[in-house]
């Protein structure tokens, strides 16, 4: 019996090194039979053809830094809608209204942002809301919560309370007393609050998942610092049976690292489509000094590597960069890198490179947030942020990643991003560091198979059954139409 034969005319396809304008691909039992120029292919000899009329045909997409089991939490809990808000007095209604219609004794809300100061609020304006019920806010970037005096008071942190090492306790510079704020706090809040029922985060998980697919993603890196045992059996009990794609790869975080090797669960460890990756380290320097210090850093880099695991370490700011690239290089081992890595001087990228580390990045928020970051008027930091063309040009491995639910899945957003430079408002960030649609593909895909090991993963080759995306873009000028929604003009091919 012949096999049923599809002709994809007049693409531009990316082979995950080149975009070949004005080619075909032809298929035949999901496997490819050839590509090559339009004009060698003839549509008789197919059964059926699908003019492309220019559109992007890919290999499928991988994300290595994202945050699934937190995007799952917060679907089950309420959202600040910061559309309806113009005012500081808009944002404690809104609060207000969601602490009155709870059912729940933990008041849990999702999305505040701390930059305008203009609707900054702390723990007295959710004491007035309720110093009955404990009530914590999450920030919309997850590295930090404000909490009312009620929940502080359950989560035992007083005014005299020692902040534990890499926790920040926020303080107001009038007076010096808690703001209730905690920064990098995760460990310590979460094991007083309730959380949500295994079925519940299940129904969302399955709906992020879908979201992935969607979106182009055919692997998804969970890359929490809280990820633990526990978790990853969670997501055992979803991926042994049920889904091929996307894939999910669980990055441990450091603090529970023995856990994995008590269990013998080493890197690459896989279940279903479920599989062990680096290990997270977090590094931050919301202090104004890096925490962990540069000593206890290597040391957690060292064990890491003793343990079989190559390290992804987050540092956001300069000084962290800096710690980062010295404990690394202190520890050489293959594969390391260091996620966002935001900002950036001619210095940091010569060290990353002579140390052959690997960088995970987000090109979003140059769009999402890049209007944030031009009112710091500073332009020896606004030439430092997201240095992502000077990485490439270096010679370094860039890998594309979302750290969603911080930022949205749409990689297209990413890919507008690079390309422009353009904030939301169409302000233009470091235009210099300007990347090219076909080296933002390359980091969604082949790049960010070397970061993430999973090189098998097949390309698009003839003979191959690869998962490819056909994708309604013009490659020269994505169109901003496309960024403001989940469900960008991508579609599966096989």
């Amino acid at each position: 019996m012949s096999l049923d034969k599809t002709l994809y005319s007049n693409a531009n396809i990316y082979d995950g090194n080149t975009i070949h304008p004005n080619y075909s691909l032809a298929i035949s039992d999901g496997r490819i039979m050839g590509f090559g120029q339009s004009s060698d292919f003839k549509s008789s000899e197919f059964d059926h053809t699908i003019d492309c009329q220019g559109n992007l045909i890919t290999e499928s997409f991988i994300d290595s830094h994202s945050h699934i089991l937190s995007y799952a939490s917060n679907l089950t809990k309420p959202h600040i809608n910061y559309q309806s808000i113009k005012s500081k007095s808009d944002l404690i209604n809104q609060i207000e209204d969601i602490v009155k219609t709870s059912r729940e004794y933990w008041i849990k809300i999702y999305g505040l942002q701390m930059q305008d100061r203009q609707i900054y609020i702390n723990k007295t304006d959710l004491d007035e809301i309720s110093n009955e019920v404990p009530i914590v806010i999450y920030l919309d970037s997850l590295h930090g919560n404000l909490l009312n005096s009620k929940a502080l008071e359950i989560i035992g942190v007083t005014e005299y309370t020692n902040e534990p090492t890499g926790i920040t306790f926020d303080r107001q510079v009038q007076n010096g007393r808690l703001s209730g704020y905690i920064f990098e706090g995760d460990q310590l809040i979460d094991e007083y609050i309730p959380k949500s029922s295994s079925s519940d985060l299940k129904k969302s998980l399955d709906k992020i998942l879908n979201l992935y697919q969607q979106n182009g993603y055919s692997i998804i890196n969970d890359a929490s610092i809280t990820n633990d045992l526990l978790k990853f059996q969670f997501l055992s009990s979803i991926c042994s049976n049920k889904r091929e794609f996307p894939k999910i790869i669980f990055m441990p975080g450091y603090p529970n690292l023995h856990e994995f090797s008590r269990e013998k669960f080493f890197y690459k460890y896989s279940i279903g489509s479920l599989s062990l990756g680096h290990c997270k380290i977090m590094l931050t320097a919301s202090s104004g000094q890096c925490v962990p210090d540069i000593e206890t850093l290597s040391a957690q880099v060292n064990k890491s590597h003793m343990a079989g695991f190559p390290v992804a370490i987050h540092a956001v700011d300069n000084l962290s960069v800096k710690a980062a690239i010295k404990a690394i290089s202190m520890n050489p081992f293959e594969n390391d890198r260091i996620e966002h890595a935001s900002e950036l001087f001619d210095e940091d990228i010569e060290n990353i490179k002579k140390n052959n580390i690997n960088v995970s990045t987000h090109p979003s928020f140059i769009y999402e947030r890049g209007d944030l970051y031009l009112k710091e008027k500073n332009h020896a930091y606004i030439n430092s942020l997201y240095r992502i063309g000077s990485l490439i040009n270096s010679g370094i491995t860039v890998g594309y990643s979302s750290d969603a639910p911080v930022s949205s899945i749409n990689p297209l957003i990413g890919m507008y991003a690079n390309l422009t430079r353009s904030t939301k408002l169409g302000e233009i960030l470091n235009y210099a560091e300007k990347v090219c649609i076909q080296n933002t593909l390359k980091m969604l895909t082949e790049n960010n198979k070397t970061l993430t090991n999973v090189k098998s993963e097949r390309a698009i080759r003839i003979g191959e059954n690869s998962k490819m995306l056909l994708i309604d873009i013009d490659v020269n000028n994505i169109d901003d139409r496309f960024l403001n929604t989940i469900n960008p003009p991508i579609k599966w091919i096989n």
